[in-house]
This record gives C-alpha cells, structure tokens and sequence, in this order.
C-alpha cells in the first residue's frame, strides 16, 4: 500500500542528514553533498529547505519532508514511528 506523508520539521539540513544513517539502518559517514532524494526498501524520501522561520530575534531552520511509503500498513506505520522517534526534539 502507498502512503504519502509530509512533515514540516525545525531542522537543519546538515542535522537531518547526520541522523538519517540510523533511520536507514546504515553505518555513520559522510552523507551526499547535497542530495534531493533517498530511496530505501520500504521509503522514498525528498526533502527541502523552506524560508526560515522567524519570531522576533530567533530564526528557526524549517525542512519540508515527503516521506513516500510503499510497504504494507504495519510497515509503513513502524517506519514512521522510527522516523518520528529519530526526530523527535525535547518538549513534552
């Protein structure tokens, strides 16, 4: 089954791509340059950065990710729960 998702996510382009390894299953190293996409097994994943957002003197990065899931519905729920877990920033 197919399933497009999108997140609007607070993050770096460089820290998105230092935790994407884990979320692959892969060794740490040094990602592509400036990749546009990743295809995996049960995922394909675009991404690009958006105009910053800004609330007074703090500037926040902002990446639009699209995540494409091709597995059954039980994999395509595990992976996003990985891919959110991966992301997930403090608060509560």
């Amino acid at each position: 089954m197919t399933q497009r998702v999108t997140r609007l996510m607070a993050i770096a382009e460089a820290d998105f791509l230092r935790l994407l390894p884990r979320l692959l299953d892969k060794q740490p190293g040094s990602p592509p340059a400036s990749p546009l996409r990743i295809a995996t097994r049960q995922a394909d994943l675009q991404w690009r950065m958006l105009p910053d957002i800004r609330h007074g003197a703090i500037s926040l990065p902002q990446l639009e990710v699209v995540l494409t899931l091709t597995g059954s519905q039980e994999e395509n729920l595990a992976f996003l729960q990985d891919f959110d877990r991966l992301y997930q920033r403090g608060g509560g």
